[in-house]
């Protein structure tokens, strides 16, 4: 059974549809890359996997369970909905192009503050797990910092530790490294490299065309909120047989 299944996902703003009729099957333990050109429905892909929107058609299914939106009305006198509903959402992790971090908290509040405040994790524990994490990502010394204090890579690299603190079976990266420079760029791609090597599954949404080659198994190829190419990196990388791709591919590695 695959670990997540998106069949037939339709996302529209006013008269504009982002994603129309979207198919993505994850194997567990898989590196999917979203690729294709800004606008063409890579965001709306995690956004609505991670439910921070909610698509006007078709289903999600996380290793074979509906997550459905998050309750409302009525809805939330329904406890065993909304312990379901919260159950299956901490099972995905998402890091977001921009970092997100709250600026009057330290690394280490950054960290510890959701798993805490959820039970995931007693103090001790989260502040435990945020030196291992912080030590993973190259940040040992960063514990005591504030966001301002770090680097543009340093910020997405507590970013990805924020996520992992919650202990995520599935990680969702949305175009992480775009606002970075290229050391920085460098930084980010190693710690998501070495989450590869660990075995996470992971749906990446980026431009990083080497990233790509290197790490991921599979490629989905968007355009107009449909796919154009979903298959194995390397017939990705030689066209796929479509003048469409290699165009794109080659204007980015030039």
């Amino acid at each position: 059974m695959s670990l997540v299944v998106l069949s037939g996902l339709s996302v529209s703003y006013g008269t504009f549809k982002v994603l129309d009729g979207f198919d993505l099957a994850v194997e567990r333990g898989q590196v999917i890359a979203l690729v294709g050109p800004s606008g063409s429905g890579k965001t709306s892909v995690l956004r609505s996997i991670v439910r921070l929107i909610d698509p006007d058609e078709g289903k999600i299914l996380i290793d074979g369970e509906a997550f459905e939106r998050q309750p409302r009305g009525f809805e939330l006198f329904d406890r065993a909905r909304i312990a379901r509903w919260h159950r299956i959402k901490r099972r995905i992790g998402m890091v977001f192009q921009g970092y997100s971090l709250y600026g009057h908290m330290t690394v280490r509040r950054n960290l510890t503050l959701s798993p805490v405040l959820t039970g995931r994790l007693s103090r001790p524990q989260a502040q435990e797990r945020a030196r291992e994490l912080l030590a993973q990502m190259g940040l040992s010394d960063k514990l005591e910092s504030y966001p301002y204090a770090l680097s543009g890579g340093q910020r997405q690299r507590v970013a990805i530790a924020r996520a992992l603190m919650m202990d995520p079976e599935i990680m969702l990266f949305d175009e992480v490294t775009s606002a970075l420079d290229p050391e920085r760029t460098a930084e980010v791609l190693d710690a998501m490299r070495d989450l590869a090597r660990r075995g996470m599954t992971m749906i990446v949404a980026s431009h990083e065309m080497d990233f790509v080659k290197e790490v991921a198994d599979r490629v989905v190829f968007m355009e107009n909120g449909r796919k154009r190419f979903d298959g194995d990196t390397a017939s990705f990388f030689a066209g796929g047989g479509d003048v469409r791709i290699r165009n794109f591919t080659n204007r980015l590695r030039a």
